[in-house]
This record gives structure tokens, C-alpha cells and sequence, in this order.
């Protein structure tokens, strides 16, 4: 049996009906760099930094708070950032009291080249949220 359920003409819908969006990781970097060629000549990689930006408000703040830094840089390297932090605490009235880091930054050297950059921000072995940005470097 196929059950079908349609709103006709009513507005305001309670915003429980709909699951909120999770927050997302916008990474940025200049996508397009050119590479003078004596440095690539001297085997001299183009100094790359990315920066990424978590948007959103998670519904469960403890799941985003100190989570791992996965650098995946797409040449087959990683960086990884393990952050050590004090345990998640919640105020006297219930609010979360730990600040949620939202800012991420590094930078890797590349060659001439497409690549593709991932950060994954992670909680013990599980992927919390992740971004991708492309670069060209010629």
C-alpha cells in the first residue's frame, strides 16, 4: 500500500516536520595559481593555504567539539591535527559553556597540477563532517 501525504494551501508548518541542516564545512583556497617556472624547474613546489569554515548550528554541539583535523592534500599525503582540549561542560542554566572551533587552516606545496583537498574533521574514527575544494596550479 502506497500512503501519499500532501499539504494543499497550508502554510506555517512547524519546523519539527523537517529535519534541520547539519552544518557543513566550506573549504576556500585560490583555485586557479601560477607556478613560475624556474620553481618548477628546481623541483620547487607552489605554497597552497586553505582555509575552511564550519556554517551551521549542530543540534548536538558535543558531537562537533574537538574533533580531529584530516588533511587529505590528494598527492597521496595527509596531515593530521589532534587537538587537545579540555572535557565538553554545559553551564548552570544548561547551555553548552564550550566554544566550538569554526575556523581551520594549513597549507601544503604542490607541483603542477589538479587537486582536489579534503579536510575531515572527525570524531574518534568516525567522519563528523568533511569539505572538499579543487586547485590548478600551472
Amino acid at each position: 500500500m502506497l500512503t501519499t501525504l500532501v499539504f494543499i494551501g497550508f502554510t506555517g508548518l512547524p519546523t519539527s516536520l523537517f529535519p534541520s541542516e547539519k552544518p557543513k564545512l566550506v573549504l576556500a583556497a585560490p583555485r586557479l595559481q601560477m607556478m613560475s617556472p624556474g620553481l618548477a624547474a628546481r623541483g620547487f613546489g607552489k605554497r597552497v593555504e586553505v582555509r575552511a569554515r564550519l556554517e551551521g548550528e549542530p543540534e548536538d554541539p558535543e558531537t562537533y567539539y574537538c574533533l580531529d583535523e584530516v588533511w587529505d592534500w590528494g598527492d597521496g599525503t595527509e596531515s593530521v591535527y589532534e587537538p587537545d582540549c579540555e572535557p565538553f561542560e554545559q553551564d548552570e542554566d544548561g547551555e553548552d559553556a564550550a566554544e566550538l572551533k569554526r575556523q581551520f587552516t594549513d597549507s601544503h606545496h604542490y607541483g603542477p597540477g589538479q587537486w582536489f583537498i579534503t579536510l575531515a574533521l572527525m570524531n574518534d574514527d568516525d567522519v563528523v563532517v568533511s569539505g572538499t575544494v579543487e586547485i590548478r596550479i600551472y
